[in-house]
């Protein structure tokens, strides 16, 4: 049954499924995605600039150029993906969005040419296009509102494994992992915990686990993941 993470719960609940032995969350795009140029969700060819993962949805990224402000595109750029001077691009964008629509791929590639000329590299592109993505499919909250409910459901020693693809998810997981094993908000100085805070999770990896070579080799869209695996405790 399809469905956003945010919402998990009530399909859990559709079914009568009230206790997890485990959850494995695969965060990002699926090959199929990235393989269907309808999508947009790629730069190196000429596509609609949709990138919708629900296309039940209404925003696109067409739709979400067009009517965010210049100052809400560049927080979008720096934030999700992490663009120095992000407002320089965001005003490139902006000015460029006054002589029309940027419907393609190619057009918004264009435009970036451009504003940085023979400086502009694939890897500006590619955060550029990974903050689109993030922000037409708000997939930071889908991921918090997840990791809010999942523990919930997970049954005494069911463990959570989440694979992502970038740092913005992975530092999201990191952080709940940690603060759901660390749940103690008592000064460093006090000698005895008063909080209340009880731990709810162990990690089973204290770092993040990487593809081998072998499995990169086998898979290269595999090179950027990474595994994170916790117990339930309490």
């Amino acid at each position: 049954e399809r469905s956003p993470f945010s919402r998990f719960d009530e399909v859990l609940d559709r079914h009568g499924i009230t206790g997890l032995d485990g959850a494995l969350a695969d965060l990002g795009l699926s090959s199929h995605q990235i393989d269907d140029s309808e999508r947009g969700f790629g730069y190196m060819n000429d596509t609609g600039l949709d990138m919708r993962m629900d296309l039940d949805q209404a925003t696109t990224a067409t739709s979400l150029l067009r009517d965010s402000s210049e100052e809400d595109l560049a927080r979008i750029l720096g934030e999700y993906g992490e663009i120095r001077n992000a407002p320089r691009m965001a005003h490139a964008i902006k000015s460029r969005l006054k002589e029309g629509a940027l419907r393609t791929s190619a057009e918004l590639k264009s435009c970036l040419e451009r504003e940085y000329g023979p400086n502009l590299k694939i890897k500006l592109l590619a955060k550029l296009f990974q903050a689109l993505r993030i922000a037409v499919n708000e997939e930071l909250g889908e991921l918090e509102a997840f990791l809010n409910k999942i523990v919930d459901y997970l049954k005494s020693g069911g463990r959570l494994v989440i694979i992502s693809y970038h740092s913005l998810e992975d530092r999201l997981v990191k952080h709940f992992m940690r603060r759901n094993e660390q749940p103690c908000t008592c000064p460093k100085t006090a000698p005895v915990c008063v909080c209340g805070g009880v731990a709810r999770l162990k990690r089973v990896t204290r770092k993040a686990l990487r593809p081998t070579d072998a499995e990169i080799a086998e898979n290269r869209r595999a090179r950027s993941a990474r595994l994170r695996i916790a117990e339930k405790t309490a």
